[in-house]
């Protein structure tokens, strides 16, 4: 029995080691680096990301969605023309993520190339999956259209953007074109949905900004000293009590 016993104990103190090698082998398996590569393509050192993926492209030559990944990762550390080869490698084997269009578009914006980035998000909307990525493509579409000052177009967009998804990305945006359009009211009025919704927290201190702007082209003054003391306290309860 005490053998028994023994053996049994040696077997459970010895389990965990058993089973590592199956799992640092796994890790070197194409499904194990994909897994790995998306971790730290989604950590504040993304490059660590891209050996990984070379060594799943060149195992696996056609995995379209891997090309995608790379490219994303090239984008974000500025290696744009490696980005725009992944990102057309991507589309030739034809990845079914839509997003990609998205990421080019993304690119083709930051390299002054507007018309490629509306061709782009048009094709990005027809094949969105579900209302987030419909909302997301119209919405990023209309900014593009801002861009190039076609103001019309761009509420057109977010008006179905908002069929899609009513929350405060899409409220601002549109609020925002209306301010250019010199239709204050509308812009205040989208600016109110949008703190109420309250989604989109990192903005709402601009936005109660934009609001007061509105405000101010309307003559309603004290609503906006309103906003811009909210502004002002938000700042001191989450840094001047800390610095007081």
């Amino acid at each position: 029995m005490l053998f028994i016993r023994n053996f049994c104990t040696y077997t459970i103190a010895l389990a965990p080691l058993l089973a590592a090698p199956n799992a640092l082998a796994q890790q070197f398996m194409p499904g194990g680096d994909y897994r790995y590569a998306m971790k730290m393509a989604g950590s504040r050192h993304p490059e660590l990301a891209i050996p990984y993926f070379n060594r799943i492209i060149k195992s696996r030559p056609q995995m379209a969605q891997a090309y995608f990944e790379r490219g994303r990762v090239y984008l974000n550390i500025e290696k744009r023309d490696l980005a725009l080869k992944d990102f057309n490698r991507a589309i030739a084997l034809k990845v079914t993520d839509p997003r990609v269009y998205d990421e080019r578009a993304r690119l083709y914006y930051e390299t002054d190339q507007v018309d490629y980035a509306i061709a782009d998000l048009s094709r990005y909307v027809s094949l969105a999956r579900n209302p987030e990525e419909k909302s997301n493509s119209l919405r990023s579409r209309a900014k593009m259209y801002v861009v190039q000052k076609k103001y019309d177009l761009a509420v057109k967009d977010l008006n179905k953007a908002l069929e899609q998804q009513k929350n405060s990305a899409n409220y601002w945006q549109r609020g925002s074109v209306f301010y250019k359009l010199g239709e204050y009211r509308k812009a205040a009025d989208d600016y109110s949905r949008a703190i109420e919704i309250n989604d989109y927290r990192t903005m709402t201190d601009r936005i109660y900004s934009m609001r007061a702007q509105a405000y101010e082209k309307l003559g309603e003054k004290e609503k906006a000293a309103a906003d811009r003391k909210a502004v002002n306290d938000r700042a001191k309860d989450s840094w001047g009590s800390l610095l007081e």
